[in-house]
């Protein structure tokens, strides 16, 4: 990956002379290098929206960080955690699991959101659960975003709502969707989500200045939005992609390289770039509806100024790693100990090394 990122990728600057947002104390701090840049004809913002990553180890107080644990649980965490530097709170942490499924050394560390939008996040994010004497494991759940008012081509992302919900462009993939609009003196929809809520990747477009007049103004996202030269007196809208559990491999198509996706270089802009067209091209492309197959339309929207369109990314659970089957047998041996549990409980002892061992085994 790194290779082909360094021959198709061109390097983006920074907006020279970037300002600096304010803390309470009046101390500043430079933003995100991945959430501020402009590109071509196409102002947008780049940044990561949620961070949360699962590390392994007996949770302990840090002399770095204050930590609160809140008075209440998870559905599958007993325990939940604040962690704050000076008055910051930065990130939360859960840990004991309530179900034998999840492995009893797990602690779910996911950033808070305004601090996503600070320089090196996922660093940071690191640097809170070694203070805490615990290991990184593997990345949880990631969403990743682009910013902007209208697309590459000029297009209002309402209208290519419009025009898919009117079968004028078609979606590359077999997709379900689910859509949020209102009725005025023309049809106007503020958001599409494609996939299910289980799938693996969620994508969604939306009105993110009505979400923010509706629901919260995060002045911190209208900065970078300014240091990214984004017109604030129209509506911006964002592109995002949640991806859960996001272990999956980067596929070189030319070359027919594999490398596996690392976390931590998402502090860098390109690289954070480049996984973002990679999701744009497979999960975001659209071709004019000329009533034939998709894989026979040869007309496609641009919708945006990429160049990363010969990778593919491939999760784990497609390429026969750990499957459904594997889940299944495990739920039935945690079944199996709940029954010997209430019948033997010498019995129900040999099949807790069985389900710890598979766990391990299958990387579960």
């Amino acid at each position: 990956m790194e290779k082909g990122v360094a021959r198709i990728l061109k390097s983006n600057k920074l907006i020279s002379n970037i300002k600096k947002m304010q803390t309470k104390k009046n101390t500043s701090l430079p933003l995100s290098k991945t959430a501020d840049f402009r590109e071509g004809k196409q102002p947008c913002s780049i940044s990561i929206d949620w961070l949360q990553l699962d590390f392994r180890g007996i949770f302990q107080k840090s002399a770095l960080f204050t930590t609160n644990k809140l008075d209440i649980s998870t559905r599958n965490f007993k325990s939940i955690y604040e962690v704050f530097k000076e008055e910051w709170r930065l990130a939360t942490i859960v840990n004991e699991p309530l179900s034998e499924i999840i492995p009893p050394e797990v602690n779910l560390i996911k950033m808070d959101n305004r601090e996503l939008y600070w320089k090196d996040p996922v660093k940071r994010l690191n640097d809170i659960g070694t203070a805490h004497n615990l290991l990184y494991y593997c990345p949880s759940r990631l969403d990743i975003c682009i910013d902007f008012n209208l697309f590459a081509n000029g297009l209002h992302p309402n209208n290519l709502i419009k025009g898919f919900i009117y079968n004028k462009y078609r979606k590359k993939g077999h997709n379900n969707y689910t859509i949020i609009g209102k009725q005025k003196n023309e049809q106007v929809f503020d958001y599409i989500r494609f996939s299910k809520k289980t799938s693996q990747v969620a994508t969604y477009l939306y009105n993110k200045s009505k979400e923010m007049r509706d629901v919260k103004c995060k002045t911190y996202i209208i900065k970078t939005w300014e240091f990214a030269g984004l017109d604030l007196s129209k509506d911006v809208w964002r592109l995002e992609f949640s991806i859960h559990s996001p272990k999956f491999n980067i596929i070189d198509k030319n070359t027919g390289d594999i490398t596996a996706f690392n976390i931590f270089k998402l502090d860098d802009k390109k690289y954070l770039r480049a996984i973002l067209d990679i999701c744009i091209f497979k999960y975001f492309s659209f071709f004019y509806n000329t009533n034939t197959e998709v894989k026979n339309c040869t007309k496609s929207l641009k919708l945006f100024e990429y160049e990363v369109t010969d990778f593919d990314i491939t999760f784990r659970n497609e390429i026969g790693d750990t499957g459904r089957g594997d889940i299944l047998f495990l739920k039935k041996l945690r079944d199996l100990n709940n029954e010997l549990r209430s019948a033997r409980r010498a019995e129900a002892e040999y099949i807790k090394p069985v389900i710890k061992y598979f766990k391990r085994t299958r990387d579960l």
